[in-house]
């Protein structure tokens, strides 16, 4: 039986699907949806990955998402706390490491680590 002339058959239906993307090994995971424009969305709303957008895992990890080539990536995003010293006027920078603790200059720092300033600001030295 042929249709009329007049009749459209309707485009199909758009259906999301979620894509999962692991935060790490500590952190969990997300799940976007595809949308309709192509995009995608978390948690209802319209998401764009990058480091103006990072999302939060468990235990308060953030990591920034990339999409790349169709594929979502996921990298930890430390925190950084600058310390001041006192009156040498010298600072420390530590970060938060993914599984927890922190690390200076990358590298991973125990419990009664005893660290030394970095340079004094208005100086240059240490």
């Amino acid at each position: 039986m042929a249709l009329p002339l007049h009749s459209k058959i309707p485009p199909p239906q758009f259906e999301s699907e979620s894509v999962e993307v692991r935060l790490g090994d500590d952190g969990g995971s997300v799940t976007l949806m595809t949308a309709a424009d192509g995009g995608f969305t978390l948690d209802g709303e319209e998401f764009v990955g990058g480091a103006e957008n990072p999302v939060e895992g468990e235990g308060g990890r953030r990591y920034v998402l990339t999409l790349t080539d169709g594929i979502w990536t996921a990298a930890f995003l430390p925190r950084e706390v600058v310390i001041d010293l006192g009156i040498s006027d010298s600072t420390v920078t530590l970060a938060t490491a993914e599984a927890g603790g922190w690390t200076r200059d990358g590298q991973a720092l125990s419990s009664g680590t005893t660290v030394q300033g970095g340079t004094n600001a208005a100086t240059g030295l240490p």
